[in-house]
């Protein structure tokens, strides 16, 4: 589990910065609403979590259940993005200021609670048949 975790910190720093990368890009570059720019990243980065995780996190790259595991994700992952769009809306909202620096605190912070919903809902439920048989 502890190398499970290091990976999952590795792969979720991964993940951030494509969130944050394309959330800059469009909200701060582009001038797209936060509302609008923030799902927007916040999907991408899932993207590229299911992808990592399933092939190196939770070495579950062969496993014959990739619609069960991708069903799963999908809805562990909807509900981070919901944890993270929450908190970060509530904090935007609690602060009142819209500099880059301070979207983007508030962005991390409300990362990091999804962070744990999303790292505790793959390992137990979507890539869980996989670890079962691993330690069998």
């Amino acid at each position: 589990m502890a190398g499970q975790a290091v990976r999952f910190g590795l792969v979720g720093a991964l993940n951030t910065l494509v969130d944050f990368g394309i959330f800059n890009l469009l909200a701060f570059g582009l001038g797209v609403s936060i509302v609008v720019a923030y799902p927007i990243s916040v999907a991408a980065g899932i993207a590229n979590s299911y992808l990592w995780n399933k092939l190196w996190t939770f070495s579950a790259g062969r496993s014959g259940r990739v619609s069960r595991e991708a069903t799963i994700f999908v809805l562990v992952s909807l509900g981070g993005l919901l944890v993270n769009y929450v908190g970060f809306l509530i904090l935007h909202f609690l602060i009142g200021e819209s500099s880059q620096l301070i979207v983007n605190l508030e962005k991390l912070a409300a990362s990091i609670v999804s962070m744990v919903w999303n790292f505790l809902g793959y390992r137990f439920f979507a890539f869980r048949a996989h670890r079962r048989e691993e330690s069998a």
